[in-house]
């Protein structure tokens, strides 16, 4: 559910992802998530990051970074591709 506050500005949180902390992230939260469920974690904080700055500070449509997602996951998640496997 999407409400709105009327007069009410949408912020976003400067959490100060950038890629190298990413990667920071993904090693300290490592042991208790294990390696690969920590990177996603990770990289999925950044991306909703990114998603919700281009939604609310540059207007871009948060259908323009799902399709993208989802293009991306269709590459990279089929049993064709290497990383697959």
């Amino acid at each position: 559910m999407n409400v709105c506050i009327r007069n009410c500005p949408r912020t976003v949180l400067n959490l100060g992802l950038n890629d190298v902390l990413v990667e920071t992230l993904a090693t300290a939260v490592a042991t208790d998530l294990g390696a690969s469920n920590a990177r996603r974690f990770a990289y999925d904080a950044y991306r909703r990051l990114l998603d919700m700055f281009g939604d609310v500070v540059l207007g871009i449509p948060r259908a323009r970074f799902e399709d993208a997602v989802r293009a991306f996951s269709v590459l990279v998640f089929t049993p064709a591709s290497p990383r697959f496997q």
